[in-house]
C-alpha cells in the first residue's frame, strides 16, 4: 500500500494518510479536499475524523497539529487536553 492513500483505522470513522512525522488530526473532515490531505500526509500522520465535542476532547492528545473549521471551538478545556501531553499549544486566532 502507498504511504500517501488513505488506510482505514480499527475505528470506523477514521481516515489516516501519511507518513511517521507530525500527528495532524483534522476533527471536521466531512467534505475535506482529498488532494489537501495529501499535502498535509507530506508532513506527518493525518486523521480524517468527523468529531463531535467529546471525541475532540478523546482523540486531541494525540494530535500535534490540530485541524477545525466552524464546529469547534479550541477553548480552555481542548487546551487542556494537549497540555496534558506535556506540549505547548501554539494559539492562533485568525478571526481575531
Amino acid at each position: 500500500m502507498s504511504r500517501d492513500r488513505p488506510r482505514a483505522d480499527a475505528d470506523a470513522t477514521t481516515t489516516t494518510v501519511g507518513r511517521p512525522g507530525h500527528r495532524i488530526l483534522n476533527a471536521e473532515s466531512s467534505g475535506y479536499s482529498p488532494e489537501a490531505a495529501a499535502v498535509l500526509a507530506r508532513a506527518g500522520d493525518v486523521r480524517l475524523e468527523d468529531l463531535d465535542r467529546r471525541g475532540l476532547l478523546d482523540r486531541v492528545s494525540w494530535a500535534t497539529a490540530l485541524i477545525v473549521r466552524l464546529r469547534h471551538r479550541v477553548d480552555a478545556e481542548v487546551l487542556d487536553r494537549v497540555q496534558e501531553r506535556g506540549l505547548a499549544p501554539q494559539r492562533q486566532n485568525l478571526h481575531a
